[in-house]
């Protein structure tokens, strides 16, 4: 009886260990009505000794009909856990409880111990709750797909009740019944689409799929979850009529354009869908069938879908028409790279026209590297190494590309040129490299062009490259990485300074706000360095210490020592903070020799590439706000 749970829950454990004497005091606690928590532990102490022996569950019957409810609460839950079959018929009394926690726990005991005759009254207490209490509805649920008698659940499907239809749809999922497959012809689109998740979700129930393809035949229905299902069960049942369903729901411009672009999709992979089911992603495994009939169906169609002014439909039917292989519709899609008005569109008409190797590929990528979208050039230049293109054509292409485009489509040119060996190439990259050695080209390119070179193979080229390389100073470490001065990306120079594991720049850095001070704040870096003072900061730390954190050993003439942390320093005098209370302010004159200690900082020519660096020199250059 004691005020404090801990107390009491000891002594409800200690008592359980006692066998017989704890059961004789649980027994006694129970009967007494002035303290109602030293009850509950004693009813729960009894339920610990009934779980190694069935027949002490005996001493809780008395308490069904006590005048607390919650008591009775707690021994119908007690009841329930143990499986205690012998009360089943007061449980069922039970449920007509005034206290709806008391027939909550009753449902869930009679769920436990699956007693059969419990059925039609846990559904009559569903009727009457009406959805007022959602935890009672969940409980039917629960103890009605334990109990497993479909053939009443399946009964409910006309009844006028919404809580009940609801409750036996859920109920036979738990079962994993095709019965549920009656509730698909509800009047409620909210009964059809939980009817449709018990058939399709989680291990689905595979005999009732093909009743829920044929809902797709239905106009009545809008709702996404349910559509999508429906969509899904005919991928899956994979017959020749659920091509045609498919057809005609594509067909349906009522429908929710989303949902035929999906439907579009699900056609377009008929013949290798993916392993994993296309609504709630679990693993269903590898299907091979012939895709042909799918194909021949869906051709006929898509010059209708394409010319709906729906860009949802348009990209959906452009995307099967490459996937499919569909030349016929080729004219079309040349058509709407020129003029359609979306960009993704004209990119997406683009990657189908190379898919189904278009004839006017050619004319159209030299079209589209005109474009006035960057995202539509880039996509040509990404078509232009996988095409069929020769490779004269190619390079060509690619020359247009590095004579005009932008600096990241001509370092797109350049490492897409990588993939191509042949000769025009390898003039094309020549000529480039002796732009670079005669400093004509981009400092922005000097990248992408030393590492295609690189990677060529080629040893006319290999040999350039070593004589640009011997043409840099060796003594100056900055000039070993010219390269990454410029041409840098700073978004993902700013995931390499927050996120890489290898630069780890936060370990010692802050950015603006509160973080390590091992370091200089970098917030305003760029104010305060070129691109050259920000690349020797990152493969050259020592050179050039921050204020503040560079230690230097400085011998004067008189050959006195001072050393400590360089706090400022100009053309005429350095000051040292040589402890915590002195500084002292030095004369450069009077300076022999000067000491500077290797930085704590790592080169990040050991840890990143050199696109890496580049990235973040460019990233470190935009932080020039002050804090």
């Amino acid at each position: 009886k004691h005020a404090d749970m801990r107390v009491r829950q000891k002594a409800q454990f200690e008592l359980a260990k006692r066998g017989n004497n704890g059961l004789t005091a649980f027994v006694k606690m129970t009967e007494q009505t002035a303290h109602q928590l030293a009850r509950v532990h004693a009813i729960w102490g009894i339920g610990q000794l009934a779980r190694k022996d069935k027949a002490i569950a005996e001493k809780l019957l008395p308490l069904l009909n006590d005048k607390d409810a919650e008591i009775v609460a707690q021994t119908v839950k007690i009841l329930g856990d143990i499986r205690y079959e012998k009360p089943a018929n007061q449980l069922i009394t039970l449920l007509k409880h005034p206290s709806q926690r008391v027939q909550f726990f009753a449902m869930e005991a009679l769920g436990r111990i699956a007693y059969p005759n419990a059925t039609q009254p846990i559904i009559d207490l569903v009727i009457q709750n009406n959805d007022e209490d959602t935890y009672l509805r969940h409980g039917a649920m629960v103890a009605l797909g334990r109990i497993g008698q479909a053939e009443p659940l399946i009964a409910l499907k006309n009844h006028p009740s919404r809580a009940a239809r609801t409750v036996a749809v859920v109920a036979l999922r738990r079962m994993q019944h095709k019965g549920v497959a009656e509730f698909l012809k509800d009047a409620d689109e909210y009964i059809v689409t939980e009817a449709a998740r018990a058939i399709n979700d989680d291990w689905s129930i595979e005999e009732a799929l093909p009743a829920l393809a044929q809902v797709l035949q239905e106009t009545r229905f809008t709702d996404e979850a349910l559509l999508r299902r429906a969509i899904n069960a005919n991928s899956r049942v994979g017959k020749s009529e659920n091509i045609d369903l498919l057809k005609a729901f594509i067909l349906r411009k009522s429908a929710p354009a989303a949902m035929r672009a999906e439907a579009i999709a699900a056609l377009s992979v008929w013949a290798n869908p993916s392993v994993l089911d296309r609504v709630d992603g679990r693993y269903r495994g590898k299907v091979e069938r012939d895709g042909a009939l799918a194909t021949t169906v869906f051709q006929p169609i898509t010059e209708s879908l394409l010319a709906e002014n729906n860009p949802m439909i348009q990209m959906a039917t452009i995307v099967a028409i490459g996937r499919m292989k569909i030349g016929t519709a080729a004219n079309t899609l040349v058509n709407m790279v020129q003029r359609h008005k979306d960009i993704e569109v004209r990119s997406q008409a683009l990657i189908a026209l190379n898919q189904i190797n278009a004839p006017q590929l050619d004319k159209i990528l030299d079209l589209a590297l005109n474009d006035k979208s960057d995202k539509v050039r880039a996509t040509a230049l990404s078509i232009i190494p996988e095409s069929n293109l020769p490779e004269q054509r190619a390079v060509e292409l690619f020359e247009k590309v590095l004579n005009k485009g932008s600096i990241q489509e001509q370092q797109a040119a350049f490492t897409a040129l990588s993939k191509f060996k042949g000769e025009p190439a390898v003039a094309l990259l020549a000529n480039k490299m002796k732009a670079l050695m005669n400093n004509q080209l981009s400092p922005s390119l000097e990248l992408e062009l030393v590492e295609t070179v690189a990677a060529s193979e080629n040893e006319g080229l290999i040999a350039l490259l070593q004589q640009y390389e011997a043409s840099k100073p060796k003594e100056d470490k900055v000039a070993a990485y010219r390269e990454c001065l410029e041409g840098g990306n700073a978004e993902k120079g700013k995931n390499i300074a927050l996120w890489d594991g290898n630069a780890q720049c936060l370990k010692c850095h802050a950015i603006g706000g509160p973080g390590a001070e091992v370091g200089p704040n970098l917030i305003g870096i760029g104010s305060k360095y070129d691109e050259r003072g920000l690349l020797e900061s990152l493969v050259d730390p020592s050179a050039v210490m921050a204020l503040g954190y560079g230690f230097a050993t400085l011998t004067l003439h008189s050959d006195e020592v001072v050393a400590g942390i360089v706090e400022a320093e100009d053309n005429k005098s350095i000051t040292v903070k040589v402890s915590k209370t002195e500084t002292r302010t030095v004369d450069k004159l009077q300076v022999k020799e000067r000491i500077n200690a290797v930085s704590s900082m790592p080169s990040m020519a050991d840890r990143l590439t050199k696109r890496q660096i580049r990235d973040l020199v460019a990233y470190l250059g935009t932080l020039k706000e002050t804090i």
